[in-house]
């Protein structure tokens, strides 16, 4: 169930752990899938790891990503792709009178194995 997933809240945003560290889904390769609700008018941040790259649907609201190359505006049922050619701080502001949500999957963007079955 939903419910039985680990949370975490801070300063306007909470963070469902969906794939990743203590997570009841055990996985074989580095990936992390979080669901990221985001209070109006507060931001989340997170580190990117050069040879990474993040996959994320806004599920509901509008908000901006911002990282060192600028920012970047979007709103519900956008896909974006963020590709970190560096270490670098990545941050979503909600912009909306509603709740930002997100939906974030972190994968590397090269692998040494097939990505077909």
């Amino acid at each position: 169930k939903h419910e039985d997933f680990p949370v975490s809240k801070t300063d306007g945003v909470s963070i469902k752990k969906i794939i990743g560290e203590d997570v009841s889904i055990s996985l074989v390769f580095d990936a992390k899938m979080e669901d990221i609700t985001i209070q109006p008018r507060a931001r989340y941040g997170r580190n990117l790891a050069s040879g990474f790259c993040l996959a994320v649907v806004a599920i509901s609201g509008e908000g901006t990503w911002q990282n060192n190359e600028g920012h970047l505006t979007f709103k519900a049922k956008d896909f974006s792709v963020i590709e970190a050619l560096e270490d670098t701080m990545v941050i979503a502001h909600s912009t909306g009178q509603n709740e930002l949500r997100l939906a974030v999957v972190e994968v590397p963007t090269e692998v040494e194995y097939p990505l077909y079955g």
